[in-house]
This record gives structure tokens, sequence and C-alpha cells, in this order.
């Protein structure tokens, strides 16, 4: 994610409401370089360095992380 970051010319955090935070008081929203279309949470997700939450079950299956993260 740093070296993502590092050089990106601008960084937009796009919430689905103003000042968006969650119960442990973090931003909510996805995260977004330059003029990309796709956000960095997107792309964390498909080369398996997360995995999508939506405040369901937390089913961690570190498996399949790791089968994205290996190219299988």
């Amino acid at each position: 994610l740093k070296n993502v970051l590092a050089g990106a010319q601008k960084i937009v955090i796009r919430t689905e409401q103003i000042n968006s935070v969650g119960k442990f008081g973090r931003t909510l929203g996805e995260i977004f370089l330059d003029n990309s279309e796709k956000s960095v949470n997107v792309m964390m997700i498909e080369q398996g360095y997360a995995w999508e939450y939506h405040g369901e079950a937390k089913i961690k299956d570190f498996e399949l992380l790791k089968s994205r993260r290996d190219g299988a």
C-alpha cells in the first residue's frame, strides 16, 4: 500500500456520507489515486491483500488470499 500511494499525485477518499465514520472512529470509504476508476480497496481485494466486509460474520479465508497473491 505504501508503494502504491507513494507515486500518486492526488489521493481521494470517497465516502457514502459526509464525515462517514465507523463505530471505532475510522473513516469508511474507498481510496482512489489520481484519476483511476478502480479504487485501491478493490485492487487490494483482487490481489489478495484484503477481503470485503459488510458487517456480516467475519470469515477469514487466508488460503484464498494467499492463492490470489501467488496468482493461483
